[in-house]
């Protein structure tokens, strides 16, 4: 049996998702088009006024299935407090967004539409620029380039909102375009700098605002979390109190971050006889996930075809924000051929399920 393996990818605004642990989810920053002045923290203030119309999700797919929300705003003022406006942590230092992650690339380049969040007039749109950059962009060799492609939309009541790190050649408007609430926008991407593919979604305010920040960002920065019923026509739940599976599978490729982030090719089959653990003969299970806790269970049953267990294993997890963990199987010289079943628990709760069949030949 070999250690289960775990990571956390870094998220960042203008860049990707992150968070500080090995297991834990995506922690962000400024976007890689802000100015280097320190950020403000958000408003909180229950005056801010929300948009004429709530909002809708910016977002396509189903919440928690196709994506997950990995970071919030920061509205800890300090350098190093981190605080989302839960008082929790799902955020990380001077992140300035929501970051909705995909599970992979292969999920990005189905073409996942982002809208727009409510009626209003396009004021900024940004295209062309590289889609698939990934890993922790403070790492040199991961450094992007060049700016993430964004769109900035103005709505009535004094509020902005920006959109960034959309795909290449997939947004549908430009500057003095009006849309209206749930129009697509664009597709979500992984440009600028970013570690996996997401949309970050920035709101902010007029109202209270000196004219820099208005002509920086059209305003101040707004933390819809600390009152979602007053912003978001259909609030989703807290990520913090959510957790489970994007993706999962059975292969044979060796996983790494970057297999992970390119989704490994499902195995077709492995054989009944061969080497134990040997070419092809290694079971590898792979799961990207969500909202794990601290002190959680992660159980893998392995059955065969006759429905009897044959392997075990569980491991107890650190936080997993955002991140992925795989089990590997390496096969006992002579196995019975047929359809075997892998299920997956968390806290004895069921995960995910997946088959894999063995052949009646030898390796």
């Amino acid at each position: 049996m070999f250690p289960p393996r775990r990571f956390a990818p870094l998220l960042f605004a203008g860049a990707c998702l992150g968070a500080a642990a090995a297991s834990g989810g995506p922690p962000e920053e400024p976007p890689a088009d802000a100015s280097p002045a320190a950020p403000s923290p958000a408003d909180s203030s229950p005056a801010a006024r929300p948009p004429a119309e709530k909002f809708v999700l910016p977002i396509g797919g189903e919440p928690w299935k196709d994506w997950a929300i990995v970071n919030y705003v920061d509205v800890d003022p300090k350098f190093r407090g981190v605080r989302d406006a839960r008082g929790g942590n799902y955020t990380y230092d001077f992140h300035e967004g929501i970051d909705y992650t995909l599970a992979h690339f292969p999920a990005m380049d189905r073409g996942v539409p982002v809208f727009a969040a409510a009626a209003g007039t396009v004021v900024d749109a940004v295209d062309g620029h590289p889609d698939r950059n990934a890993g922790d962009p403070d790492e040199p060799g991961n450094r992007p380039k060049t700016p993430p492609n964004l769109v900035r939309i103005d709505h009535p009541g004094g509020v902005r909102t920006a959109y960034l790190h959309l795909r290449k050649d997939s947004i549908l408007v430009q500057p003095g375009d009006r849309v209206t609430a749930g129009q697509k926008i664009a597709e979500v991407g992984s440009s600028g700098r970013s570690s996996d593919p997401h949309l970050h979604f920035e709101v902010y305010k007029t109202e209270g605002a000196n004219p820099q920040q208005i002509a920086h960002r059209g305003g101040t920065l707004v933390a819809t979390l600390e009152d979602p019923e007053r912003w978001w026509k259909d609030p989703l739940p807290y990520a913090a109190e959510m957790a489970g599976v994007l993706d999962h599978g059975v292969t044979h490729q060796e996983l790494t971050e970057e297999s992970i982030r390119e989704r490994p090719t499902d195995a077709v089959s492995f054989a009944s006889r061969g080497p134990a653990g040997g070419p092809d003969r290694t079971v590898r299970v792979w799961a990207r996930l969500f909202g794990f806790k601290k002190g959680d269970r992660l159980t893998f049953d392995v059955l065969d075809p006759r429905g009897r267990s044959a392997a075990t294993q569980t491991y107890t997890t650190d936080d997993i924000r955002y991140g992925w963990w795989s089990y590997e199987l390496p096969l006992p010289e002579r196995v019975d051929a047929g359809r075997w079943t892998v299920r997956a628990t968390r806290n004895d709760q069921p995960l995910f399920e997946d088959e894999f069949v063995v052949n009646s030949r030898s390796r």
